[in-house]
Parts: structure tokens; C-alpha cells; sequence
């Protein structure tokens, strides 16, 4: 490991000096240090006489390396300025330049977003991970959470935070590197690294089970319905969809059913006003009447957006399992125990009335409301451990997660495997459709390394419906819609699904072609590439961002794993069929807020005869169907 140890701390890091914040606004820099060998790495010993101790320990090979830092600012006496909560141990990064930069970044508290740069002073705060092509060379830095905090990147460099005061000692993972020839084995390789080493304690995607219901086509009740949400319009609307043939498998009740005061919970139990005959009555209804299957029901990750109400007869009862937060929040307490003691007597209820499935919000909103309580890293573990017990005990695993895309709600779930990859798809917003697919395709570059990534629901009556369903169809997570009463066309629903509702599912998660990894799509004059597999399958999807109409140019050799082989690519829209390999490259004008969608099939050997095995023409991107039709290529081309 030795090469890369020098060159990340020649040319990734300025020489692995490190800075140390402390309270009362006391800072220090380290660059003296003293290397020893350890196993598999070297230890970096600080020089700096008022701290007890500081190491940087740098292990790993040469293509990962895994950086594990560890502080003790008391003194002989034991007193001391502890660790500032924010960017309590800093270590800043080199000048990087003349390279091309994508940042994945947490805007405001829930969801990450992506960020183009040439100069690593460019990446915006809270970056949780790097991709720097640098000399051909691509190199994916990962932010981890230790084990009392987490770390983040600025254009600064990389830094500790445990959002808490007091701490005098601090140790953890610090971060995970990795370099490759392409992007994407970059990050495949500091995910897998990282898991190896221990530094991701929770499981990969590719360990993690996704849930029968969500194999299926949904539909969900918050842009029908919002917070006015009923029985009685949930019923209205499955009335419509059960005229219309749309083969849902499951309903998900979302905000506005429960029980609540000033956005405080205050009863286990649904509104009664919205839900006369309570949950499980129209639940019955829902799966007696019109034949759905699975049902599930929405909460946050603190019992409601505030909490839960200290004035209700809830809280007498749960009380034991409760805490009052500084903030003057009343939440599931910081205890596994206790906390999982609270879920399960709701989830013990919703079980009950006939819920399946939770989706589960607001979760990265949980280091804020807890805020002086202890290192908001280790609180979401708590958190999430207890909440997952019980949702494996009621529901099978059953969980969307929601609203939690901060890194320490990623590495802290230790077995629910869907998770919400972007900010919701706000219907009114002009060009809103093109920044949520934006989030949504570059998210999964890193978030399908841990999660089965779900993008949201979406409108079948809307101008953007081709381009939803597209996406959706290939994206390799739950595929679910949210019309209002009396506009769901089914012809944009139906491409998305086989005819009996079940989808199409790919292996991964709908990620942007090599070509496009580093280039900012909504002003880049270019269409958005962007590819899914299934087995040796794949879906290229043209989709055109910018505010005008623009030059597509689609190289199928930017699918890093299309192989050295032949294949018949169909386009959707056009009918066409086309002979190609990873050499073959399409140029031509695409309209604004326009899509094109290729199914890629691999050309056998039978008989002496090429064939392929095809999924129906009148899906978008068949390619993962159970029902394909043996076709020969001279009948085709």
C-alpha cells in the first residue's frame, strides 16, 4: 500500500496535516508526525503538546485505503477544551486542479444531490462522496461515520462531526479511498473495501432482501391527496383504478391519517374523522372490495414531524419509553430497548387493523431534534436498530425508509433494504421532473451500493409521464403513482409493468453512462445517457434536460459492462431495431423534456440461426420480463 499512501498524502490530502478544534474557539495544527508500521498500514503519531494523543492510522492496499483517526485532548489533570461539535478534527485536502469533480453532497438535512466542479475548492459542504478523474485516473472518496461521529467534505477538506459538546476523546473511521481505471469500479471498490474492513458495519444492497409488495405496481395517496387524505377518497379512487384495469398490488395510506395535535402524535389510532371505521375497516374494504393485496401505512421516525404530544393519553402510556430532548421534543428514548418497546406497541396495533408495510419519514431530521444528547452518529444507531426490530417482527422487514439520505442514517440501518433516492417529485414546479431525475441518476452512483433505491411516486397526467415512466420502469426500485381522482391514464402506466402489475425490475439502481458521470446535464447542451441491467440485459435511456432542443449523442460503449459482443438495441419510441456493440454511437436532435429508451438484448448462437430473447414491444424497457419470446434476428433486421 505504500505507493498510494504517498500519493494520497503528496497529492489527495495537504500532507495529512490535520487541525483540531476545540471550545472556546481554541484551534490547532498538527503537521509534525511520527510514521510506524501496523498491520497491513502505517501509523501516523501527532506531535502536539497539549493533547494527550492524536493518530491518523492509514491502512489497506494499493487501490483502497481505509483512514481511521483517533483523539484524546485531555491533559495530565484531566481537564481540558473539548471537541468542538463541528469540525472538531479537519484534515485538508491538497490543491486539486485540472481535474473533473462530481460531488454527492446533503442539501439541507434529507436528501443529496450532485455538484460538477474542475477545482476540488468547488465541492460544497457536506459532501459524503468524491469522484475526482484526475490524469485518467478515477479516484472515489467516502465519508464513514465512527464510531462517535461522522465525517464530511468541504472544498476544505475532510472533517469530524459529532453535533454534541463535551467530548474530550473521539476515534473512528474516518474515510475510505479507492482509485480504478473507470468510475464506477471506483465506487464499487471503496463500498466493498469499506464493508471489508468493517467500516461499513451494516450491510450492502446485494445483502439486503427486497419485499414482495413492492415486486408489484403501487399507487399512493400523498399527491392524490396530501393531508386530506380519507377513506372515503381512498375508495373513489381504487373505484377508478379498478374500472380502468390498472393492476396495483398495494396501496400505501400516506401523511395525514393519524391522530395528531400541532403536528404531535397523540394516539396510536387513525383520525376518526377521516377514518370513521378506523384503519382496519378500510383496510378490509381495500382488500376485500378491490382485491389489493398488501396495504401499508406512513409515520415519521420520531412519531410525527414534531414528535409525540406530552399532553395526550399516549404519552401517559408510552412515557417510560420516551425522552425529552433539550430542543423540547418528546421522541422514542435513546435507549434500544426502550425505543423498541414504543414500536412495538404501535407496530403491534398497526398489525392489527391489517398494515403490512410502513414508510418511514423524516429520518435524517432525528440528529436535530436530539441535539446535546450524545454524538448524533451513535443516536441513529440506537434508532434505527430499535425501529427495525420491530418492523421484522410485525412486517417482515417491510419498510420504505424516507427522508434519510445523511450518512448516518445510511450506514445505521442493519436490514431494511429500500430507501428513498431523491427529494419528492413536486407536481406544480416547472422543470422540477428534470432536477428530481438529476438527484435521482447521479444518487445512484453511490446509494444502490447499500440500498434497493426507490424514486418517489410519480403522475400519470402530467407532462412529464413518458419520462417518469421510463425512468421508473428501469429503475430498479419500487415503481408506484399518485394521481388524483379521475386523471390516471393508463397509457402511460402500462409500459412500465408486465400486464399483471408486476415490474420489470433490473439488477441495480438506473445510474448515468460513463460519458456523462462528470458533466452537469441540465446545462451541458447533451442529453443525460443513463443504463440498467438485467443479467445480460441492459436499458439505455436518452433524456434531454436542457431548455432547449438538443444534439443526443449516445455511445453504448458508455455501459462499462456491455462486453465485448453483439447486440440488437430496440428503441420504444421510434420502432427501430438496431445491430450494435460498444463502438456503436447514435447522433441526432432531441426535443426538449423528450426521452428515448433502448432495449439491449445480447444476439445468440442457435442452430446456426442469431437470435435473441426479447420482452414485449409495448413496454418501455422489457428487459428484465419473465414473458420473453424467442425472436431471429433476420426477421427483424
Amino acid at each position: 500500500m505504500q505507493n498510494f499512501y504517498s500519493f494520497i498524502k503528496s497529492n489527495i490530502f495537504d500532507s495529512l496535516r490535520i487541525t483540531v478544534e476545540q471550545s472556546h474557539n481554541t484551534r490547532g495544527e498538527v503537521s509534525s508526525y511520527e510514521e510506524s508500521p501496523i498491520t497491513n498500514g502505517i501509523r501516523c503519531t501527532y506531535n502536539h503538546g497539549e493533547y494527550k494523543s492524536l493518530t491518523l492510522d492509514v491502512t489497506g492496499n494499493d487501490e483502497a485505503l481505509l483512514l481511521n483517526v483517533a483523539i484524546n485532548v485531555q491533559t495530565e489533570f484531566r481537564t481540558s477544551y473539548q471537541l468542538a461539535p463541528e469540525n472538531a478534527i479537519n484534515l485538508p485536502f491538497a490543491d486539486i486542479s485540472n481535474a473533473r469533480i462530481m460531488a454527492i453532497y446533503l442539501r439541507g438535512s434529507y436528501w443529496t444531490f450532485p455538484e460538477f466542479t474542475d477545482n476540488i475548492k468547488g465541492i460544497p459542504s457536506k459532501t459524503s462522496l468524491l469522484l475526482i478523474n484526475k490524469d485518467g485516473v478515477h479516484y472515489c472518496l467516502l465519508a464513514l461515520c465512527g464510531n462517535d461521529f461522522r465525517c464530511e467534505f468541504d472544498g476544505n477538506g475532510a472533517h469530524v462531526i459529532s453535533d454534541t459538546c463535551g467530548l474530550a476523546k473521539a476515534s473512528g473511521n474516518l474515510l475510505a479511498i479507492a482509485k480504478a481505471d473507470c468510475a464506477e469500479n471506483a465506487i464499487d471498490k471503496v463500498f466493498r473495501f469499506a464493508r471489508e474492513q468493517g467500516a461499513i458495519q451494516v450491510p450492502l444492497a446485494d445483502e439486503r432482501v427486497m419485499p414482495e409488495m413492492f415486486e408489484h405496481l403501487g399507487w399512493c395517496t400523498w399527491d392524490a391527496f396530501a393531508r386530506g387524505v380519507s377513506a372515503e377518497k381512498i375508495f373513489t379512487k381504487l373505484d377508478e383504478l379498478k374500472e380502468k384495469n390498472i393492476p396495483i398490488h398495494w396501496v400505501l395510506i400516506d401523511d395525514g391519517w393519524s391522530t395528531s395535535t400541532d403536528v404531535m402524535l397523540a394516539d396510536f389510532a387513525a383520525d376518526k374523522e377521516k377514518f370513521p371505521n378506523g384503519l382496519k375497516g378500510c383496510i378490509d374494504r381495500i382488500k376485500n372490495e378491490y382485491g389489493i393485496k398488501y396495504v401499508g401505512v406512513w409515520h415519521t421516525f420520531n412519531g410525527y414531524w414534531d414528535g409525540i404530544d406530552p399532553n395526550s393519553p399516549l404519552y401517559e402510556s408510552q412515557k417510560e419509553n420516551l425522552v425529552t430532548t433539550p430542543a423540547g421534543f418528546v421522541v422514542p428514548a435513546l435507549d434500544e430497548d426502550k425505543a423498541f418497546r414504543f414500536w412495538d406497541a404501535w407496530h403491534s396495533y398497526l398489525k392489527e387493523q391489517g398494515v403490512d408495510f410502513v414508510k418511514v419519514d423524516n429520518q435524517s431530521g432525528w440528529h436535530g431534534m436530539i441535539t446535546g444528547m450524545m454524538p448524533s452518529s451513535r443516536a441513529c444507531r440506537i434508532a434505527h436498530k430499535a425501529i427495525e426490530r420491530s418492523v421484522c417482527k410485525h412486517f417482515g422487514g417491510a419498510m420504505i425508509n424516507c427522508m434519510g439520505m445523511n450518512t448516518e442514517n445510511i450506514f445505521a440501518r442493519p436490514t431494511t433494504a429500500v430507501s428513498r433516492n431523491s427529494d419528492d417529485f413536486f407536481v406544480g414546479s416547472p422543470g422540477a421532473i428534470h432536477k428530481q431525475l438529476r438527484e435521482n441518476i447521479y444518487n445512484g452512483l453511490w446509494h444502490r451500493k447499500m440500498y434497493i433505491c426507490d424514486y418517489d411516486m410519480w403522475w400519470s397526467k402530467h407532462s412529464a409521464a413518458v419520462m417518469n415512466g421510463v425512468t421508473r420502469a428501469i429503475s430498479g426500485g419500487p415503481v408506484y403513482f399518485s394521481d388524483g381522482t379521475g386523471v390516471t391514464d393508463p397509457t402511460f402506466i402500462l409500459p412500465t409493468v408486465e400486464d399483471d402489475g408486476t415490474v420489470m425490475r433490473c439488477d441495480a439502481a438506473l445510474q448515468p453512462t460513463s460519458d456523462c458521470i462528470y458533466t452537469e446535464p441540465l446545462t451541458s447542451g447533451k442529453s443525460l445517457n443513463v443504463w440498467n441491467k438485467s443479467g445480460d440485459c441492459f436499458a439505455l435511456a436518452a433524456l434531454n434536460f436542457n431548455p432547449a432542443e438538443c444534439v443526443a449523442k449516445v455511445n453504448f460503449g458508455g455501459i462499462p459492462e456491455l462486453g465485448d459482443k453483439e447486440y440488437i438495441a430496440y428503441e420504444f419510441f421510434t420502432k427501430e431495431y438496431k445491430r450494435i456493440d460498444k463502438n456503436t454511437t447514435l447522433t441526432f436532435l432531441m426535443d426538449y423534456d423528450s426521452t428515448r429508451v433502448w432495449s439491449i438484448y445480447p444476439i445468440q448462437n442457435e442452430d446456426g440461426k442469431e437470435v435473441i430473447y426479447m420482452g414485449s414491444t409495448q413496454k418501455y424497457a422489457p428487459i428484465a420480463s419473465k414473458n420473453k419470446t424467442r425472436v431471429l434476428v433476420s426477421d427483424i433486421l
